[in-house]
């Protein structure tokens, strides 16, 4: 059982941003030239989070100020997630905007998982 304080950071996660999963897919015509596909895998409610402070001016330093983090409870979607395969798509204010995954933060005795985002331009 969860301790108190725990579980009153639980309540404080609002999971408001739907968050669409897609797979990346290569496949080879018959001139073997390859195509990427990005097929839809899933899709999970997450809280976005932008990066403020000390994180958002060492990722601004390396020219990532375009980094976001959604927390997401973790589950079957979210814990096969990695770099190279997945990417997220999300919908703000009626346009997609597409974020490579640069990194996933399990959070140790948790039920939530941390995603970071970088946006594409």
């Amino acid at each position: 059982m969860k301790s108190k304080s725990d579980a009153m950071k639980d309540v404080g996660t609002v999971l408001d941003t739907k968050v669409y999963i897609e797979k990346r897919t290569v496949t080879n015509n018959d001139k073997r030239v390859q195509k990427e596909t990005w097929d839809p895998y899933g899709e999970v409610w997450a809280q976005k989070n932008k990066l403020f402070g000390k994180e958002y001016f060492a990722a601004k330093s390396l020219g990532e100020e375009k980094t976001i983090k959604f927390k997401m409870r973790k589950g079957t979607i979210s814990s096969k997630l990695n770099p190279v395969d997945f990417r997220m798509k999300v919908n703000e204010d009626g346009l997609y905007v597409i974020y490579d995954i640069k990194d996933t933060d399990p959070i140790p005795n948790s039920l939530w998982i941390v995603i970071s985002g970088k946006a594409r331009m």
